[in-house]
């Protein structure tokens, strides 16, 4: 995804966005946005060798940040330095940890090759 900035037009970096929604019914805190790499998809379902890192998100998207129930919060990261460290080390994921689960809530990151 690229983002148009008012005043200076459209940014040519691709940004990878994480859309987080509260469905449960009570707030949560987002604690750190944050990504892992896996070797291999059995690394991965059995939570070793990971290599995990935070992302910082800036000024203009807050960690820590509550969120009430039916709430959302959205943050992003430059997609160049993902698919670097995905190709370094594998599978990559990224996500959010926040204070209503013990363990940080990943998803899978899968970047399409260009065309050509």
């Amino acid at each position: 995804m690229q983002f148009v900035i008012p005043g200076r037009g459209l940014n040519n970096e691709s940004h990878v966005v994480v859309n987080v929604r509260n469905v449960g019914d009570q707030a949560t805190t987002i604690t750190h946005f944050a990504g892992a790499c896996y070797p291999t998809l059995m690394d991965r379902f059995l939570r070793r060798n990971a290599r995990q890192f935070v992302i910082t998100t800036g000024a203009d998207v807050p960690i820590p940040h509550k969120i009430g129930p039916g709430e959302t919060w959205s943050g992003y990261a430059v997609q160049a330095e993902l698919e670097k460290v995905g190709a370094q080390a594998g599978l990559l994921y990224m996500g959010v940890q926040h204070s209503m689960a013990e363990k940080p809530q990943f998803t899978r990151v899968r970047f399409k090759k260009p065309a050509g």
